[in-house]
């Protein structure tokens, strides 16, 4: 049932129906691709994991805005949501800077390939550990360990250890 939620970009919508349903959350398609990882459906984890590589090619210049100078506004932190078309940002505010999502990607990237699933693209490895540094660099710019996120619950911000936890699982997997 989830699998023909699932969009040909990789996008998996938040519902079936209702305004959800256009809806793409980055940590939530990461926790399918986990799914899909555990039923043995390489081909499919590998669609799931390039769908956040081209959501975070695609908003590149938020992660560099981040880099240059720590966000403050909402807006500016880089997004958790995304219409499920174009991977593109809903303008309302919202708790975008959930550090969880970034920390579960990290890991994701680090730990797939020794269970079987391939990560990078044939010929876009270069510009996907470039994004991989970017990402390290913005959570350092953000000082994750002391970072007021909204963490997967999406509420704060505050500091919430489960984020701690997961950016910290992530960088040790890219090691």
């Amino acid at each position: 049932v989830l699998e023909k939620m699932i969009h040909t970009n990789g996008a998996v919508p938040a519902s079936p129906n209702g305004p959800y349903r256009k809806a793409h959350w980055v940590r939530d398609g990461l926790y399918v691709l986990i799914g899909t990882v555990y039923v043995d459906r390489s081909e499919l984890a590998h669609r799931l994991i390039r769908t956040p590589f081209t959501i975070f090619h695609r908003h590149i210049d938020r992660l560099l805005a981040g880099i240059r100078r720590k966000p403050e506004d909402l807006n500016d932190f880089f997004h958790a949501r995304f219409k499920t078309k174009r991977f593109e940002e809903f303008p309302e505010k919202w708790g975008h800077n959930q550090l969880d999502m970034l920390g579960l990607f990290l890991y994701l990237v680090g730990s797939l390939p020794s269970q079987g699933i391939r990560v990078f693209l044939h010929g876009q490895r270069r510009e996907d550990r470039t994004l991989l540094n970017k990402i390290t660099r913005y959570l350092e710019t953000l000082e994750w360990w002391t970072c007021a996120d909204f963490g997967m619950w999406e509420e704060g911000p505050k500091r919430n250890t489960s984020s701690i936890g997961a950016v910290l699982a992530g960088l040790r997997a890219l090691k």
